[in-house]
């Protein structure tokens, strides 16, 4: 959001290829911090028959969350049956009698949290050029980046306080409230929608509410599922 506010704040006259570069500049240094700094799995260093490094990991790990107990363990044991998670009976699991509902609604779940971020990110940049708002499309954009913070906040509380299948129906009941809010506003800013009473500030602060509250829920449910 901020590339593309720097580029053109109205997203008419965008460079792509300066901004497709520099916005993967973020991702090439990350990967080479991880690269250097991040450890493997304790399980991972097990199967290469190697815990003493494993041992270490698991030592680094005690440190950074202030254990100061014993993390020993015992390197002969297996670190997983036989064969599990390495076949389509085991797969296939998940989709028998018992955990069949289960597995259909998260996996439904995450489909739904995909599809509306990365839609909007998709799309968002596209329609709101042709809006009148407030601010430019770009700040609204960066603003509705900046709605993801507390969302994620709030999706913690959400997940400590509610039991998984009512934090779910939140999430996915306030991505269709957004989603009206948005559809609404957007109607009636660009004349295909009319309202009795609605102004057009009223339009442009419904889409602007629409899109920062989605933000805000999709950030909830990346947290819950």
């Amino acid at each position: 959001a901020i590339l593309l506010y720097l580029d053109d704040p109205y997203l008419r006259n965008l460079h792509w290829r300066p901004l497709v570069f520099w916005a993967a500049v973020p991702g090439i240094v990350l990967f080479v911090l991880a690269l250097l700094f991040l450890d493997e799995s304790p399980a991972y260093y097990v199967v290469q028959g190697r815990p003493d490094r494993a041992l270490r990991v698991l030592e680094h790990a005690a440190w950074l969350n202030g254990f100061e107990g014993s993390v020993a363990f015992d390197a002969t044991a297996p670190v997983a049956p036989t064969g599990a998670g390495c076949n389509l009976e085991a797969t296939m699991t998940v989709f028998n009698r018992r955990h069949a509902y289960t597995t259909i609604t998260m996996v439904f779940a995450a489909f739904v949290v995909n599809f509306v971020y990365y839609g909007f990110i998709y799309a968002l940049p596209q329609v709101l050029v042709g809006m009148d708002l407030p601010v430019s499309p770009a700040v609204n954009i960066l603003i509705a980046c900046l709605m993801e913070l507390p969302g994620f906040a709030f999706g913690i509380y959400i997940g400590q306080t509610m039991d998984r299948i009512p934090s779910m129906t939140f999430y996915l009941g306030g991505i269709i409230f957004s989603e009206v809010v948005f559809i609404l506003g957007a109607g009636v800013l660009t004349g295909e929608l009319r309202l009795d009473g609605w102004t057009t500030e009223t339009a442009q602060w419904t889409v602007v509410a629409g899109v920062n509250i989605n933000r805000v829920i999709i950030s909830d449910g990346w947290t819950v599922v």
